[in-house]
């Protein structure tokens, strides 16, 4: 068994490929001859890229110089002032395009992916739509169309006629990798347009989006955690005593590894694990029972007096001391307000966020109205049959920890897709990774430095399903603290388009395709991945959820819209166009 197991080892690398053969990793990363340029960089300002986008583009086009040569770096801005990047390398292509999501320039996730780190490949990027909090975008259709599905789609249409132009040719392979909002804008390009992408890699994925921004659920910690006069209930400082309650009674179930909960899905909060008991003159060890209900609550997420929940869940076991807690007042503080400006359709969408935020309710009718704009804006469609029939290959990937965007929905996407084909014709194109410990797109207490796009490249270019992904724990990963909202992103620095380097990891630990575990052998290393064991979970599959978002996932629910006297108007589905 640990023979085969080493076998598979090789096939999906991480942070733990520092400890592998060179050969194992070239294997991984298939070698496709390098191409040059056939036309000088400055040629391409004269491309029609208007033509090519439907819509006005204004651009430039220069050499820039990077510590990994040269890029012919096109910068612009397509119509309605939407920025795009996209940047060729100008010594050594090797015929793959990868676009990153949420107009982040360097390739996230692939630090061990040579194509990726040596900036062999053209990478393409966009601003998302704009910033949908700036003023006026909640009245402007086409703003609101562009974010919720166009403008990738045209980010990579455009992408790939400056590559034909630049070297002569198509991309052999595109790609498109993202996380939280950007692992939604990756799904619904596999939904909305299959053709565009051969592979894809979606991280903790907010396809709930009207839901889950509308107030859903970054609102109920502010409803739930608040007295009457405003005042906060559970503090950040408190969440220490949950965390090791959470890790001490879930430990069996969620079958924990490193004291880290590897499928906290599989167990459910008591109270009475934490609750002082009746008379106790001391809670400096244990909640009161204002606390532990206002804890059961967060666990629980929004939901109605019935019991029944407005979205998929709330914050996962063994994630305590990630709990974005906020403060009245504070920048950052939970609020429905700014999100509902975008989300609700309009007239009602164009009042200030305060007005807004005061109006919101945790009830039926506020629901039917976020769920009205749901299939513009939501991830949801089930239906990838269109993307798997030419081939396409999806990874799922979520932190266990994460509590920003639910692992019950991206299981719930998952199973959906099952549900739809069947597990067997699943397997074939889509696998789903929960990484222990990992909170929203990194950190947490978990190993969170993964390469994503070394296993995607495998799968789509050598046919090679990843059989796990390796993760690793470099020095400078920031761990769970009170209060700890994000994982930092150094901003400050230059911005290339290629991968950062993966940094030695102090340890590594495999992660199995959901619903599996990994399960130490109790003598190998520790640290060496053919040590490990997949074996089924405790968590049962699949799961079932009393909630009402759970109804929004299934197949050929999103709309393309028209703007009809400035407002949107719903068409056609996909599966209609077709």
């Amino acid at each position: 068994m640990a023979s085969g197991l080493r076998a598979l080892g090789m096939l999906v690398v991480g942070a733990a490929s520092l400890q592998l053969a060179p050969a194992a990793r070239a294997a991984e990363s298939p070698d496709l001859p390098a191409v040059r340029p056939i036309v000088p960089c400055g040629s391409l300002a004269k491309v029609d890229l208007g033509k090519t986008a439907g819509t006005k583009v204004t651009f430039t086009a220069a050499l820039v110089q990077t510590p990994k040569g040269a890029f012919c770096k096109v910068a612009g801005e397509v119509d309605p002032g939407n920025q795009f990047e996209i940047n060729l390398p100008a010594q050594r292509w090797t015929q793959r395009y990868v676009q990153s999501a949420q107009g982040n320039i360097a390739i996230a996730n692939a630090g061990t992916c040579a194509p990726a780190t040596n900036g062999e490949v053209v990478v393409g990027v966009n601003s998302r739509g704009g910033s949908r909090r700036r003023e006026g975008w909640q009245v402007d259709p086409p703003k609101r169309v562009a974010f919720a599905y166009l403008l990738n789609h045209q980010t990579a249409l455009m992408a790939k006629e400056l590559i034909r132009r630049f070297y002569g040719r198509a991309p052999r392979y595109s790609y498109f990798t993202g996380c939280s909002g950007g692992g939604r804008e990756v799904l619904i390009e596999a939904q909305r347009y299959p053709d565009d992408f051969d592979g894809i890699a979606s991280g903790a994925p907010a396809i709930l989006l009207s839901v889950h921004n509308g107030g859903f659920y970054h609102g109920w910690e502010a409803r739930v955690n608040r007295r009457a006069d405003g005042s906060v209930i559970l503090t950040r400082e408190r969440l220490g005593i949950l965390h090791d309650a959470a890790i001490a009674h879930c430990a069996a179930r969620s079958d924990a590894m490193d004291g880290i909960l590897q499928m906290p899905t599989a167990c459910t909060f008591n109270q009475a694990w934490v609750r002082c008991p009746p008379g106790a003159p001391d809670s400096r060890a244990c909640l009161t029972a204002e606390e532990a209900g206002v804890a059961e609550k967060l666990y629980q997420g929004a939901r109605d007096e019935t019991g029944r929940g407005f979205d998929m869940g709330g914050f996962p076991l063994g994630s305590e001391r990630l709990w974005p807690l906020s403060i009245p007042g504070e920048v950052g503080e939970s609020r429905a307000g700014g999100e509902l400006r975008y989300l609700l359709p309009l007239p009602e969408a164009d009042q200030s966020a305060e007005a807004l935020d005061a109006a919101f309710r945790f009830d039926q009718a506020w629901f039917d109205k976020i769920r009205v704009l749901a299939p513009l804006y939501n991830g949801a469609n089930t239906n990838l049959e269109p993307f798997r029939q030419r081939g396409g290959k999806l990874i799922l990937w979520q932190g266990a920890e994460d509590a920003v965007v639910q692992q019950q929905s991206t299981i719930a996407y998952y199973q959906g897709i099952q549900k739809l084909v069947g597990e067997q014709e699943a397997d074939s194109f889509v696998r789903l990774f929960l990484l222990p410990g990992v909170a929203h797109c990194g950190g947490g207490d978990g190993p969170a430095q993964i390469d994503i796009l070394t296993p995607l490249m495998a799968w789509v270019e050598g046919g090679r399903k990843p059989a796990m992904i390796v993760a690793g724990k470099p020095a400078g990963q920031r761990t769970a603290i009170p209060g700890d909202r994000a994982v930092p992103v150094d901003r400050t620095g230059p911005r290339y388009p290629y991968a950062p380097a993966a940094q030695p990891a102090l340890l590594t630990r495999p992660v199995f395709p959901f619903p599996a575990i990994a399960r130490h052998d109790g003598t190998g290393d520790r640290n060496d991945p053919a040590s490990y064991r997949p074996v089924r979970s405790s968590v049962a599959v699949p799961q079932e959820l009393n909630s009402r978002a759970a109804d929004l996932i299934g197949p050929d629910n999103q709309a393309f819209y028209r703007i009809v006297n400035d407002r949107l108007v719903a068409g056609k589905t996909r599966a209609a166009r077709q």
